[in-house]
């Protein structure tokens, strides 16, 4: 998985562009964001409990 990040006006703040291909654990999720709608690929980044990271 891999993220762009941006500061700059008018462009995502974040994209994903790699996606992890396995299931997780619904218990292991603390949240899910959509991306947004100015990305190239429309995905979910859901951010784990354990451990504290973010997959697409």
């Amino acid at each position: 998985m891999s993220f762009c990040f941006s500061a700059r006006g008018g462009i995502p703040s974040k994209c994903c562009f790699n996606f992890f291909g396995q299931q997780i654990p619904e218990a292991f999720v603390l949240s899910i964001q959509k991306t947004h709608v100015r990305c190239y690929s429309k995905a979910f980044v859901l951010v784990l409990f354990f451990p504290l990271s973010k997959f697409c």
